[in-house]
């Protein structure tokens, strides 16, 4: 009889424990669930010119995240400038969330075996939510200044980051009057040529080179409808010229309203599209401003620290750490 009750204690607690899994699962559904719906609601959002340039500004802080997250940061702190998890925050920067401080939800993938007892099972992806915390919601020990390259304010500086930008394409860049007052540039795939509107103030000269970089890199072999190649590398130019602290005033996206009948997956395959190109296009250049120690906001001078170090180089590393989807 005990070895009958032992057996049933056991029985009853392997259902009690496979309910409690249930529960847990049903509820990580349904935070999951809740959180696509506002992802699809957003994303909806994004058809307003004015909204999608909005987006974008977040966008251009957070390359290194998923379409959706990037999505996510932006209805819930559109001014976050860098976000990190609870105890990264705590064991990574020696900060510490501020109390009462509502966290960022974002997916997060999570791998398991479809058999957990077959090491060779095949394996699975499903998201689960996940809390991140801006840097304005946390406290503590000082982290080196982050801002992104800026583009210093004389001619010199300016070649500099033209010649950066010139080194990204194979293309033939060139000087030219254009026959279409409101045409800043052209990018012709057949001679490999992008011509640049002559007259233009340097800004201006900096954000239409990267806009027909972007078309050279996304369009060539493309056969995309003229509002889907112009909202892409118009997209990548306000985001790396963001980026780059440009002057980004006169930018607008009016084929954005009514883009393709409000496809969303479009969107998302092009938003995806703009986010992998500028993200190579910001490493790039500051893979090569580095070389000619081109700094940011401050001066070397000013950023060295006692050892001769640079804290700019710091910067970068402590923002891919803090890469998570």
């Amino acid at each position: 009889m005990k070895n009958n009750s032992t057996k049933s204690e056991k029985c009853i607690k392997r259902s009690e424990t496979s309910d409690k899994g249930n529960e847990k699962c049903i509820k990580r559904s349904e935070k999951v669930n809740k959180i696509l719906t506002q992802l699809e609601h957003g994303t909806k959002e994004l058809f307003n010119s004015e909204r999608y340039q909005k987006y974008l500004v977040t966008f251009s802080k957070f390359t290194n995240y998923s379409i959706n997250n990037t999505i996510l940061i932006y209805l819930q702190n559109p001014n976050a400038t860098l976000v990190a998890g609870y105890k990264a925050w705590e064991t990574k920067f020696n900060r510490h969330v501020k109390q009462g401080e509502k966290g960022i939800v974002i997916l997060a993938p999570m791998k398991y075996k479809k058999d957990p007892d077959d090491e060779d099972s095949e394996v699975y992806i499903r998201f689960r939510t996940t809390a991140v915390f801006d840097i304005s919601q946390t406290e503590g020990e000082e982290l080196p200044s982050f801002s992104p390259v800026s583009i210093v304010k004389d001619m010199n500086g300016y070649q500099k980051l033209f010649t950066a930008l010139a080194k990204l394409t194979d293309y033939k860049i060139e000087f030219a009057a254009l026959a279409k007052d409101t045409c800043k540039g052209t990018c012709n795939f057949t001679t490999h040529t992008i011509t640049i509107r002559e007259g233009m103030s340097e800004s201006e000269n900096l954000s239409t080179l990267i806009h027909e970089i972007a078309h050279s890199i996304l369009h060539e072999d493309e056969h995309n409808s003229r509002n889907q190649a112009e909202v892409e590398a118009e997209s990548v130019a306000f985001v790396v010229s963001t980026f780059l602290g440009l002057d980004t005033s006169d930018y607008s996206f009016p084929y954005i309203v009514g883009w393709e009948e409000n496809d969303e997956s479009l969107l998302r395959h092009s938003l995806k599209r703009i986010r992998d190109t500028a993200h190579v296009l910001i490493t790039q250049i500051e893979e090569e401003l580095n070389k000619d120690d081109l700094t940011t906001d401050n001066t070397n001078e000013n950023n060295a620290n006692t050892d001769g170090s640079n804290d700019n180089n710091n910067n970068s590393k402590a923002v891919q750490g803090m890469k998570l989807f």
